[in-house]
């Protein structure tokens, strides 16, 4: 049975009652919203703008066709995006759940800043801990009210020591 608006609710009242800490796991989603392109809309646009690289590319998926371009170009082609993103209400309704203290932790695969813009809105700041750039990470280091961002660098190697609520049909569980 799907989970409803109202079970996610009633869990993060409950896990907050219980003094639980509760770890949110956002991606493109939020992001896509605030008109950043997904990962095979970056691909698209690599296809498009730089030829060249998309046929060196092996694969044609994210990570193969950006290793093509240049880091500057890849910079570049990123920042176009990120620096014009305006914030949404996704981003706002997290950042105030964590201001509240329903929310202990965000984990995003999104590499812009937008959800950190948010909390600076609400009056909330969070560490925030880069994967990609990151050599020397230590689960033991991410404090509590953390936003941890390209979480695809890490996501395997992380035991999860708080709740972790995934917004999905069925894939929901605490570890």
């Amino acid at each position: 049975m799907e989970r409803t608006l109202d079970d996610v609710v009633e869990t993060l009242r409950k896990a907050q009652d219980l003094g639980k800490k509760c770890t949110l796991l956002i991606g493109a989603g939020c992001s896509v919203k605030a008109g950043i392109p997904t990962a095979e809309g970056f691909v698209r646009i690599i296809e498009r703008e730089f030829p060249q690289a998309y046929k060196r590319a092996e694969e044609k998926n994210y990570s193969k066709c950006m290793a093509e371009l240049s880091p500057g170009e890849r910079r570049d082609l990123i920042a176009r995006y990120v620096d014009s993103a305006k914030i949404n209400w996704a981003h706002i309704a997290v950042a105030q759940l964590m201001k509240h203290g329903f929310i202990d932790r965000v984990l995003t695969t999104n590499f812009d800043p937008l959800l950190v813009r948010a909390c600076a809105l609400v009056g909330v700041f969070p560490a925030v801990y880069d994967f990609a750039a990151s050599q020397l990470y230590k689960a033991a280091y991410i404090p509590e009210q953390a936003v941890l961002e390209d979480l695809m660098a890490m996501i395997f190697s992380w035991r999860w020591h708080s709740s972790l609520i995934v917004f999905h049909q069925t894939s929901y569980s605490n570890r």
